[in-house]
């Protein structure tokens, strides 16, 4: 049995939001422009640690866009709004040296 905190609100966080791949209606949940190509599950909890947020991770978690994949996702421990969460997380992925797909498929460094 699990004992959940009643302060504590966890929001489930997938790769899929920051993947400019995806469309919105697949998945993606930030901005293009703010998105980078092929996110990984531990580029999205090294940014919630820069962030300080405390999460769980599950790696073996598929998001029901791509089940075929296990792109896992983390549980973040959080009591904002969710939106405002996934900016912060969005802030914090690494982005230096990068390619990133531009408008028009042209490659670019970020």
């Amino acid at each position: 049995m699990v004992i959940k905190r009643l302060h504590e609100t966890r929001k489930i966080i997938w790769p899929v939001y920051f993947d400019r791949r995806f469309s919105r209606r697949e998945g993606r949940r930030v901005p293009y422009k703010d998105g980078l190509s092929r996110v990984t599950l531990d580029e999205v909890m090294a940014a919630a640690e820069r962030a300080g947020l405390r999460f769980e991770v599950d790696r073996e978690a598929t998001h029901p866009m791509v089940w075929w994949e296990r792109t896992g996702r983390i549980l973040v421990i959080y009591d904002g709004p969710k939106t405002e969460l996934i900016r912060v997380i969005c802030q914090n992925l690494p982005r230096e040296g990068r390619d990133t797909e531009g408008v028009g498929g042209k490659k670019k460094k970020i």
